[in-house]
């Protein structure tokens, strides 16, 4: 019998259950109780040992009142609550402490990181961080990993060095993997010096048919040696494309407008594209060359190049499209230069950029003049980069809206300078020359776009460029050269892709476009029956290879029998069908991707004809991530690990390790 009370007994340790419950029997694990509340009407309830949840629901549905009562009085006197303190107790409780110790001590024994898990973490670690591999040999970072795993080791510079060659290994055999399934591709190349030394960056951009994402790898960042001639830059761009087996998949190369590379497509590039994908002349004129490296031959490597084309050695590229923000970048750098020969323009250009100028170099100079700026205007000036275009039209907006926001303040800062002032002609000016560059700017920003951005954008993005620009002309009054210039040099450097088939296909096989960036009847009706004509030619060719596959099927006698040369595949009107699938096409107003999905023929030209980018800065951004590896306190790391250790960071989101 003490044995059926001796278990209820700790049931029993809950405040509300002695205060409320009277105990009647025991069975099992199920325990009998009479309410006290509900006399003197006989209420039993049940509850299991372990849990005494229905008691408590009982108390907060029959008698809610008084167990808030309760509850109250036993907050505000805790002395009221029995607590057991005896030894059987305290033990009981400290024993259960211990258990649940040991417990999570074998868990973590059990579930912990094996070695081989560490070693891995360690190396994302330091390839995503982009850390140095002496790393693992500095006693902080091998006591830190001891101190959250004691069981485990560090790997060392040596495992890690071979840890990292096997996973470019892998990763190499899955991106060729990988282009097997793939149609067509479009690759970036670029030339990268630094630190003395030149490599050579390519990277790979292709459309996923099934869910019309864009995807991009990078291919290689290979130290080039060689002078950078032609010659050299179409062998380094085949071997490349031999490595991961693309050569035949690439649809376009991307460069900018470097004198070799243009040489290098003109000589061996697809002849059948060079007067598609050749910019205009201008491009190679000396002028647009004033930034590129010149290039010098001399007379063993003319010979050598003599004996190659004796022996008929010729390499085979694909189609190039020059990079259009580059190609952009010029207009506004050199050809908006045109404007000076306004005598009144060229007066205020040079007299408001000369106070601009002055201001950006005392910041260069001193650093107790960025404080001074910071102190009176509460923000930073923009230096410009000379390098890049974009930069000083950064620069200049950053100049025009602290004279329209903080007028005195900027005033005040040119005063401490001892540098002469902005009189207002010169902030009017200043609000002018950005009203015409800001359209460039933002034109710059859609074509540098990798993700959502297709070569199909260029020509869409060049008309509202020009219509923008035009739009604004009656609004100036001291930057009209200005504009001026910039429209001619959008008129004669952009004239041939206006006539490529290839862009306008792209173009309106974009649902966000169709035919909408077509201003002239022309050059709609152009676009229309381009579309439709490549439609027709995809209809046939699929209609071909359907009846090609029909006829392969092999027929079993029955089947055979009963044919009676029903079978109207022959007789398909597939023109029809694209005529209505175009109509249906051009007069959606769905701009999603998705809805190429409904249209299958515009989905195949899309995928074709917008595989490239328009612009090579993807190749532009490697370089710059190679830049936060390859620093000069990183002397010992060879031109391969360097390679290895920015593929592996690049491709970390579609490689899986």
């Amino acid at each position: 019998m003490m044995s059926e009370f001796a278990a209820p007994k700790i049931v029993f340790e809950a405040w509300y259950l002695k205060e409320f419950f009277e105990f009647k029997s025991h069975i099992n694990k199920n325990i009998y109780v009479q309410c006290k509340l509900c006399l003197p009407t006989l209420k039993m309830l049940s509850t299991a040992m372990n849990s005494t949840s229905n008691l408590k629901k009982h108390l907060e549905k029959m008698h809610p009142s008084t167990l808030s009562k309760f509850q109250k009085d036993n907050e505000l006197n805790p002395r009221k609550r029995k607590v057991d303190t005896s030894a059987e107790e305290v033990n009981r409780q400290t024993k259960k402490i211990h258990i649940c110790k040991e417990s999570a001590s074998n868990s973590a024994c059990i579930f912990g990181l094996t070695q081989g898990k560490v070693d891995a973490l360690i190396t994302d670690f330091i390839i995503e961080d982009m850390q140095s591999l002496n790393v693992v040999e500095q006693p902080a970072f091998v006591k830190l990993i001891q101190s959250l795993q004691p069981s485990k080791t560090v790997l060392s510079k040596k495992s890690l060095v071979s840890t990292i060659e096997k996973r470019y290994s892998a990763m190499c055999r899955n991106l060729a993997a990988h282009f097997t399934s793939v149609r067509y591709l479009c690759t970036t190349a670029d030339i990268w010096s630094t630190h003395n030394l030149s490599f050579f960056g390519t990277t790979v951009h292709w459309i996923d048919e099934i869910s019309l994402v864009r995807k991009s790898a990078a291919l290689s960042c290979t130290r080039f040696k060689d002078q950078h001639t032609f010659d050299a830059v179409a062998s380094v761009l085949e071997q490349i494309h031999a490595n991961f087996g693309i050569n035949d998949k690439v649809q376009m190369i991307i460069t900018d407008n470097g004198s070799n590379f243009i040489k290098t497509f003109r000589l061996h590039g697809d002849p059948e594209s060079s007067s598609v994908v050749n910019p205009d002349k201008t491009l190679n004129s000396d002028r647009s060359e004033e930034n590129e490296e010149v290039e010098f031959t001399d007379m063993q490597s003319a010979m050598q190049l003599e004996s190659r084309n004796a022996d008929n050695f010729q390499y085979s590229l694909p189609a190039h499209k020059p990079c259009a923000s580059h190609t952009l970048n010029l207009i506004v750098a050199q050809d908006a230069s045109n404007a000076m020969t306004v005598p009144s323009y060229k007066k205020m250009y040079f007299s408001t950029m000369a106070k601009c100028s002055a201001l950006w170099n005392k910041l260069n100079r001193s650093i107790h003049a960025a404080e001074v700026v910071w102190d009176e205007l509460h923000t930073c000036l923009i230096v410009p980069n000379v390098t890049w275009w974009k930069s000083q039209y950064e620069a200049v907006d950053k100049v025009r809206l602290l004279s329209a926001t903080c007028e005195n303040g900027l005033r005040s800062v040119c005063e401490k300078f001892k540098l002469p002032v902005f009189p207002q002609t010169e902030i009017n000016f200043l609000g002018e020359y950005c009203m015409v560059m800001k359209p460039v700017a933002n034109a710059l920003d859609i074509l540098q776009g990798e993700k959502n951005c297709y070569i199909g954008f260029l020509l869409p993005t060049i008309v509202s460029l020009r219509y923008r620009l035009q739009s604004i002309r009656h609004d100036l009054k001291l930057a009209n050269p200005l504009v001026d210039a910039v429209l001619k040099g959008i008129e004669t450097r952009f004239a041939s892709s206006f006539e490529s088939e290839e862009l306008i296909l792209a173009a309106v096989s974009l649902p966000q476009f169709r035919l909408r960036w077509c201003m002239e009847e022309h050059i709609k009706q152009k676009a229309r029956n381009l579309l439709k004509n490549h439609m027709i030619q995809l209809s046939a060719t699929q209609d071909e290879t359907e009846k090609t596959t029909e006829s392969a099927v092999v027929l079993d006698d029955q089947e055979d029998f009963f044919s009676f040369g029903s079978s109207n595949s022959g007789n398909v009107d597939y023109v029809g069908s694209v005529l209505q699938q175009l109509e249906l096409y051009l007069c959606s107003s769905d701009k999603s991707l998705d809805c190429l999905k409904t249209f299958p023929l515009v989905k195949e030209v899309f995928i074709k004809h917008n595989t490239a980018i328009p612009s090579s800065a993807p190749v532009e951004r490697l370089f710059s991530v190679g830049g936060h590896i390859l620093t000069p306190g990183r002397s010992h790391l060879d031109d391969e690990h360097f390679e290895m250790l920015l593929l592996l960071r690049a491709n970390k989101t579609f490689v899986n390790y």
